[in-house]
């Protein structure tokens, strides 16, 4: 990961459990800063256009629009770490692009530290 740049980042989840694991593992890299946490996409969608965040991580299932009919309210392509408690075969439902995948419920920090390894380098060879 990079040592110079700090990617924001928002957590779009509505299980007040997960959201705050996920608030946990972000705010323990030094490389991520949290800039918003939401229960819901219509608070959020608001919000993600206000500081259009580098990384979303984005329930699938979630109060409002289902998370990725979000995604088309906003005007640009963050990278986007998909959750959900549904196998990934769900996303074949959803016409949208997303970096990575996790499911619900989390068995590791690892496979996270890895989608999120994967979207800053997407950040870095895009800039």
């Amino acid at each position: 990961m990079s040592e110079s740049k700090t990617y924001s980042c928002v957590i779009i989840e509505d299980d007040p459990v997960f959201a705050k694991l996920l608030a946990k593992v972000v705010n323990r890299i030094p490389d991520l800063k949290l800039v918003g946490s939401y229960s819901d996409t219509v608070s959020s969608a608001m919000n993600v256009l206000r500081v259009k965040p580098e990384i979303i991580f984005l329930d699938i299932n979630i109060h409002g629009l289902e998370g990725p009919e979000m995604l088309h309210l906003i005007d640009y392509q963050p990278e986007t770490i998909v959750i959900s408690s549904h196998p990934p075969d769900i996303m074949n439902d959803y016409n949208i692009e997303y970096t990575a995948f996790i499911q619900k419920p989390l068995k590791s920090s690892e496979q996270l530290h890895e989608a999120i390894e994967k979207c800053i380098g997407n950040i870095e060879k895009s800039a």
